[in-house]
């Protein structure tokens, strides 16, 4: 593995700067892309990544030190065991939803775009629950009911269902609230917003109306009235769409993807372990190249798996691909007009 540090752009060495030239043609000539993204490339966008000094997890740690061992605990499925706990998790789902809502994309979201755009875009695979993507109009395909379609559909349908995704949401989309108990979806609105906000949970309007239907209609209660929460997986529970996720993804590795780009992310997930294990050995197969950008290195156990380190901001790094490589960042409009002249 090549370690290229350019986190400070003024003093880059002759050697970084070949190295990152040589990186800009290996992106210019993919021709299928596999992007891998994390809470890095939503620094730039107003929020705060989890595992950095400054990330959500030390932030809650300061917030509540006598409640919580870690900040991860927030994303931790046990934490509905426990009334404190929940409304604390309740009070920081709407601050984070609040963050998303004054984000903008960054360069880095925009570069995905230009990858959709110049055809060279597979898939894009996203740890990230703020839905920055949806801004550019990429295709998350997050809605249940599009996932629950694919599920039965046929292996031909499958396929061309699961093609028209742009963006893959590993961990769910914060911009929609579901029930616990019968995992009906809902939109956020000003109501449901200021209960999360004061540390309650709204309840599940479908669990009360079939519970008041059936206390009026003199039959047994069953069940309970749910609670409503972003849509998001949480540590120590079962993706609800696990199957469809590695349907996808084994779909994916044969559609001969030439380059993998990492950005963005420490690599501390299992299931996004096996996710960069599985794509970088098609990649490698394929005579392709394994990229890793983040501002932090990776441990060792990585360095089998990725070619190139960059050691850098994210959007940074695509500041110096439009300097390598700016016809990449062309309309064809553009690319027409520079002929011309």
């Amino acid at each position: 593995m090549k370690t290229i540090n350019i986190l400070d752009s003024q003093s880059v060495s002759a050697e970084d700067a070949i190295g990152l030239h040589q990186l800009a043609k290996i992106v210019y000539k993919t021709k299928r892309a596999t992007v891998l993204t994390g809470a890095g490339i939503s620094c730039n966008a107003g929020i705060p990544d989890f595992r950095s000094d400054d990330g959500l997890y030390n932030i809650v740690k300061a917030k509540y030190p006598t409640s919580f061992i870690k900040g991860q605990d927030l994303f931790d499925v046990s934490l509905f065991r426990n009334d404190e706990t929940l409304s604390i998790f309740c009070t920081f789902m709407e601050g984070l939803y609040n963050y998303s809502l004054q984000a903008k994309a960054t360069e880095t979201h925009r570069f995905i775009k230009t990858l959709k755009d110049k055809n060279k875009l597979l898939r894009c695979y996203t740890q990230n629950i703020d839905s920055l993507e949806l801004r550019l109009e990429l295709n998350c395909g997050i809605d249940s009911t599009k996932f629950n379609e694919l599920k039965h559909n046929t292996q031909k349908l499958f396929r061309q269902s699961w093609c028209d995704l742009d963006v893959v949401q590993l961990h769910g989309n914060l911009h929609k609230l579901a029930c616990t108990q019968c995992h009906y979806h809902y939109e956020w609105t000003p109501e449901k917003q200021l209960k999360l906000k004061e540390g309650e949970y709204p309840e599940c309007d479908n669990c009360y109306t079939k519970y008041q239907n059936r206390l009026y209609s003199g039959k047994r209660l069953t069940g309970s009235i749910g609670i409503l929460r972003p849509n998001i997986v949480l540590y120590g529970e079962n993706h609800p769409q696990s199957e469809i996720l590695t349907k996808g993804l084994n779909l994916d590795i044969t559609l001969k993807c030439d380059l993998l780009l990492i950005m963005g992310t420490s690599l501390k997930v299992d299931g996004v372990k096996k996710l960069v294990r599985s794509v970088a050995k098609g990649v490698h197969e394929l005579g392709g190249h394994v990229i890793f950008v983040n501002k932090t290195p990776v441990t060792k156990q990585w360095f089998k798996f990725i070619d190139y380190e960059v050691l850098c901001d994210c959007d940074n790094f695509v500041r110096a691909l439009k300097y390598e490589i700016p016809d990449l960042f062309l309309t064809q409009e553009q690319l027409d007009s520079k002929k011309l002249q």
